[in-house]
């Protein structure tokens, strides 16, 4: 547009704004955005067991000391008073009705959070010279079917149907009776042993799945599928040295060659996959992270401002925030993740006072004495002449990008000026300070 017929000038401002980033950190660093809660925060003990999300936003974790439940702000811790039953907590799951189902872990009890009080299921007999210990939790609640599968250590898989407990273990046709991991995968429940995966649904055990790749035949430490998706969708199973997925009954390795140490048998490992794709797991030794596309896992700890070196639990809750718990504290991973860029990144100042994004991933930022081109990792500054007096101000309080693609400043003392290209601009209007401008719908430009 021509610009000599097209502005005109108000006797007010119509709008101010003014944009100022001060950036505290160079771009390199990469530490994820970290809380770190624990027994001075509310918890009832540091050593944190499970983790789950109920329906309404809460954050349920088990404890060795007793179960808590954080709503954003407090934490509420429930004991025996409230109907829980006594004894360590082994495992944490939340039902398609939003009910929350607990198991102590010796000599396992199941109780169901419902009407603000707790309920039990009758206690699980145990074999002769055996003991119940649990090691996961898994709830169908499907309609008119409420199928409640306890894994355990030592005696198999057990199954309460509604009315009665019942085990299926090695003479059954489970691959071993130390059950590690359960995860539930629509109306199956898929079930990890030290001798490998099988499958369970309707009172039935399907073990076929073994015979896809060697490692199905081994030790599957941990499973994982997002509640997002559906049942044929892809599981993802840890063993000691390596991280798969299945899907469609198609196995692939997705990385390898790092060591699952376990420091304490007694609590399983774990897995959770991020929105963004990234996938954190580990054991209570030791924790990883593997980021979208990446072929290698990366350790995760205390030097990444973790609550500990190793996981115990993981959880994706409603914002998309990953919770760690491990053996010393509960750890929050904050979804938003912001990285500062400065004068070590090539811009041109480090205070910003005005942005515009001039094409997918490319910015024009504008300062106190120039611009700054950039793309996130490249940056070409444009400082302006030197002025000859220190009280004149050349700061860029805004920038417009017409539809032609024409770029406009406004510059305090300056004024308003047109870019014809990178290094080389037009003063298009000087009357006293121009603090902003507009372009509306018909292509006027305001100051």
């Amino acid at each position: 547009m021509g610009w000599i017929g097209k502005v005109t000038v108000l006797c007010w401002v119509i709008r101010a704004m003014v944009m100022a980033l001060l950036i505290a950190e160079p771009a390199g660093a990469q530490k994820p955005r970290v809380e770190v809660f624990t027994v001075d925060t509310g918890l009832p003990s540091s050593t944190i067991i499970d983790l789950a999300q109920d329906a309404s936003g809460r954050l349920w974790i088990a404890t060795r000391r007793g179960l808590a439940v954080y709503d954003g702000e407090t934490f509420r811790v429930h004991s025996s008073t409230d109907g829980l039953p006594s004894g360590e907590l082994r495992a944490i799951e939340i039902d398609a009705n939003d009910r929350v189902w607990v198991v102590t872990r010796s000599q396992p009890i199941v109780s169901f959070w419902e009407g603000s009080k707790w309920h039990r299921l009758p206690t699980p007999s145990k074999l002769d010279g055996v003991e119940n210990v649990a090691t996961s939790l898994a709830v169908v609640d499907g309609p008119g079917r409420l199928t409640v599968a306890l894994a355990t250590a030592d005696s198999g898989l057990l199954i309460w149907n509604g009315s009665a407990w019942h085990r299926f273990d090695e003479g059954a046709g489970l691959p071993s009776n130390r059950a590690l991991t359960l995860t539930v995968l629509g109306d199956r429940i898929a079930v990890g042993t030290s001798a490998g995966l099988c499958l369970f649904a309707e009172d039935e055990l399907d073990c076929g799945l073994r015979d896809l790749d060697p490692r199905l035949a081994g030790e599957i430490l941990a499973s994982y599928q997002a509640p997002s998706v559906t049942s044929n969708e892809r599981l993802w199973l840890l063993g000691r040295t390596w991280l798969g997925t299945l899907q469609d009954r198609t196995f692939e390795v997705v990385t390898e060659g790092f060591e699952m140490d376990i420091f304490d048998p007694a609590i399983p490992a774990a897995i959770v996959e991020d929105q963004a794709g990234g996938v954190v797991f580990g054991s209570s030794a030791v924790a990883f992270f593997l980021g979208p596309g990446e072929s290698r896992a990366r350790l995760l700890g205390l030097r990444e401002g973790m609550g500990g070196e190793g996981v115990t639990a993981l959880c994706v809750d409603r914002e998309a925030n990953v919770w760690v718990g491990s053996l010393r504290g509960l750890t929050k991973i904050s979804s938003r993740h912001f990285v500062s860029f400065d004068v070590s990144s090539g811009l041109l100042e480090r205070e910003v006072s005005a942005i515009a994004e001039l094409g997918p991933g490319q910015y024009l930022l504008g300062h106190n004495t120039g611009l700054t081109f950039f793309d996130g990792e490249q940056a070409e500054t444009v400082p302006f002449d030197r002025p000859s007096s220190s009280r004149y101000s050349q700061r860029v309080l805004e920038i417009l990008i017409e539809g032609d693609g024409a770029i406009w400043l406004v510059a305090k003392d300056m004024g308003l000026l047109r870019l014809t290209s990178r290094r080389t601009w037009n003063v298009a209007l000087t009357i006293g300070n121009i603090f902003t401008a507009e372009v509306d719908a018909e292509g006027t430009l305001w100051v």
